[in-house]
């Protein structure tokens, strides 16, 4: 579990049983509209790296096009705990896409942190980078490496161009 979150021991009632809605709307098995209808405010909303929307319906659409998009999505909540008010659920997701190998699968660290309001989700966000998402990739990963390395070698280079004086008799 990553430093700072209380542990699960410390949630109340009330925040393990928002952590346990918000981690079931990955599941593919489960209807998330219901978890939404049930455990998510009128005033909800929605964000990732990606995108962020409003509104029940939005966030509903959301969550439902995990099943569109995956033909399994395995979530493995490795810790839970509180980052002030905030519940943070610390997982470790693979996503299989459809119509695809399970050799072409994105395995990522994904933070879900909750602000809630009268018992119901208000902001549910997850967090993971797209670094992880593109080295995750097959095919994709080594040549994303390739140029972050080609990019940091140019982007020094010119730095160094532009902020070191030229030397006396140089």
């Amino acid at each position: 579990m990553a430093q700072g979150l209380a542990t699960t021991a410390l949630l109340s009632e009330e925040q393990q049983k928002l952590a346990k809605a918000a981690a079931s709307v990955y599941d593919l098995r489960v209807d998330s509209d219901a978890v939404v209808d049930s455990m998510y405010a009128s005033a909800c909303q929605f964000s990732d790296p990606l995108v962020l929307v409003s509104g029940p319906a939005h966030v509903k659409a959301q969550f439902r096009s995990l099943r569109m998009l995956f033909r399994e999505i395995d979530f493995q909540v490795e810790g839970v705990g509180l980052l002030g008010e905030k519940v943070v659920i610390e997982a470790s997701v693979t996503y299989v896409p459809k119509r695809m190998p399970r050799a072409c699968a994105v395995r990522l660290k994904q933070f879900t942190t909750l602000t809630s309001t009268a018992g119901r989700v208000l902001l549910h966000e997850d967090h993971w980078s797209i670094h992880g998402v593109l080295v995750a990739i097959t095919g994709l990963g080594w040549l994303y490496q390739g140029w972050r390395k080609a990019l940091g070698t140019a982007s020094s280079v010119a730095v160094d161009l532009i902020s070191c004086p030229k030397r006396k008799g140089s």
